[in-house]
């Protein structure tokens, strides 16, 4: 409880709110509803409308953005190395204005002035963000073999202390086959991709949680906090097979900078000489899961099961590699 006093309130829990909602567990309260409740509380909303100078902080964007300079959308799909550059992009920012580390319910409700004018944005975000950006704004990501990433994904899932115990004991087979994980396992690179879920209407036309609810997702303790995220990510996809793969390969020739894990360190230099910046520091490696199994240490038919879920990342790989060898000259 004192970690979620502190991610939602940004303060010590207080022994009358502490007792409340241990007392509240103890009656048999769901953890995601006690959640839900602090993230939904009016003082949660009165820190969120205290946490800045919004007019200021439109102001420094406005400010910040060097002339002629598009702003970069860097679409960070989870366990594929993106967290080693964007430690890079942010050590090589200077005072560029970035919004990183965003999920999507933070993205909707962002002001848009300083979203718009913001140099970097980088979170989670799936390309449908783009619709909410800057129309200059350019585009970089990263795609990794796509066993090895599902693999790293299964082990992140199990560390998460978001999940609050969730995923501690969750089995591969569980995460490649079970209703409730495999969209995180299946073609979780295309879903980034193509997937839509109408962003620029949430809060307007639709209420996520709502949305959420009707689609009876079983969405983990999360939910209550970002269910806009939960929703792009666990929600069905409409197209599957050959027009999936068609569908996020021609968005994957759409964006301007894209890379594979094994050669962060030659986008990292193509976006920092995008910036001016002609000998940038080498990537940290950032994030990796050490217990996380090799392809290899898996066995062979469920290995074959994680490669048949993952037919439009697979493309989707070959793709970013030969576009990767195009340009550096290396496979």
């Amino acid at each position: 409880m004192e970690a979620l006093y502190q991610s939602l309130l940004s303060r010590p829990a207080d022994p009358a709110g502490l007792a409340h909602h241990v007392g509240l567990l103890a009656q048999g309260a769901q953890l995601s509803d006690v959640i839900g409740g602090i993230a939904n509380s009016a003082e949660r909303t009165q820190a969120l409308l205290r946490c800045g100078d919004l007019a200021a902080a439109a102001h420094s964007a406005w400010e910040s953005r060097r002339p002629g300079e598009r702003p970069l959308f860097f679409l960070h799909i989870m366990k594929t190395g993106g967290t080693a550059l964007l430690e890079g992009l942010k050590s090589i920012a200077g005072e560029r204005v970035q919004l990183t580390g965003l999920f999507l319910d933070h993205l909707v409700v962002a002001p848009r002035a300083v979203v718009q004018r913001a140099s970097l944005v980088a979170g989670h975000l799936g390309a449908e963000a783009l619709e909410l950006l800057a129309p200059e704004a350019e585009t970089a990501t990263v795609i990794r073999e796509p066993v090895t990433r599902a693999l790293s994904h299964w082990a992140h899932v199990r560390r998460d202390p978001s999940l609050l115990g969730e995923g501690a004991q969750l089995s591969l087979e569980e995460f490649v086959f079970s209703p409730r994980w495999r969209p995180l396992c299946e073609n979780f690179q295309a879903r980034n991709l193509v997937h839509r879920i109408g962003l620029a209407s949430a809060w307007h036309d639709y209420s996520p949680v709502q949305r959420l609810a009707e689609l009876e997702l079983r969405a983990g303790p999360g939910a209550s906090a970002l269910p806009l995220q939960c929703l792009f990510e666990l929600s069905p996809m409409p197209a599957s097979g050959q027009e999936l793969t068609n569908a996020a390969l021609s968005r994957l020739e759409a964006i301007e900078y894209v890379g594979v894990t094994e050669q962060l360190d030659d986008l990292f230099r193509m976006l920092a000489a995008r910036w001016g910046v002609a000998n940038p520091p080498r990537l940290p490696r950032a994030n990796v899961a050490s217990e996380r199994p090799r392809p290899e240490d898996v066995p062979a038919s469920l290995r074959q099961a994680v490669q048949d879920a993952n037919q439009a990342d697979l493309a989707l790989y070959e793709q970013a590699r030969r576009r990767a060898t195009a340009l550096w000259g290396r496979p």
